[in-house]
């Protein structure tokens, strides 16, 4: 017996004709390249496969070096715990476990940050 349960995504498209505006872009101070970079925040997804091609690549890329810090990060934050010693000539299993999960945590972190 398939029990089919209702969709709990809901997909929102916000539209408009006119350009993003915020109170801080009103003031003269600001240059009018960060304004125009703000006013077209919401447009910045690529149109043809090329560039979907490209964004693809870049923000993997981007990705990856964020991961790699995440793990740096932890790796410079504690000092005692020799990652490379342990794993490779004690064989620690649970040193592996704590790094993996460091890992996909970091990494979690920043496809959240790159999806937004």
């Amino acid at each position: 017996m398939a029990v089919r349960l209702p969709s709990t995504r809901r997909h929102v498209t916000l539209t408009t004709s006119r350009p993003f505006t915020n109170s801080f872009l009103k003031d003269t101070s600001v240059s009018p390249l960060v304004a125009q970079l703000f006013a077209q925040a919401d447009t910045w997804r690529p149109t043809t496969f090329g560039q979907a091609l490209y964004s693809t690549f870049a923000f993997g890329v981007i990705g990856l070096v964020l991961g790699l810090l995440g793990y740096k990060l932890f790796d410079w934050m504690t000092p005692r715990m020799h990652v490379e010693h342990e794993l490779a000539e004690k064989h620690n299993l649970a040193v592996a476990m704590v790094i993996s999960a460091v890992i996909i945590g970091s990494c979690i972190v920043v496809a959240a940050a790159i999806v937004g």
